[in-house]
């Protein structure tokens, strides 16, 4: 701020070689690799399992399901 004669401090950036060294982040690190590990494996097993179901059960299963809610609401509207 320029006002009332306060003069703007510009900080020092930080040393990134003496951050990178601290316990909190090579854990924080670790935590995060083993979480994008976990997460990478989860989607492989989704993947997998959608196409042992295949893409045409999936369909007709979300086409009963749209189907039913449909007949719901109009019902619901009818009476």
């Amino acid at each position: 701020m320029g006002l009332f004669g306060l003069n703007n401090r510009t900080s020092q950036p930080e040393d990134t070689e003496r951050t990178h060294d601290h316990p909190a982040f090579r854990v924080g690190k670790l935590v995060a690799d083993n979480l994008t590990r976990l997460e990478h494996r989860l989607a492989n097993r989704l993947n997998q399992g959608q196409h042992r179901i295949g893409f045409e059960a999936r369909n007709a299963l979300l086409v009963m399901l749209g189907a039913f809610f449909l007949l719901y609401f109009i019902a619901l509207l009818t009476q």
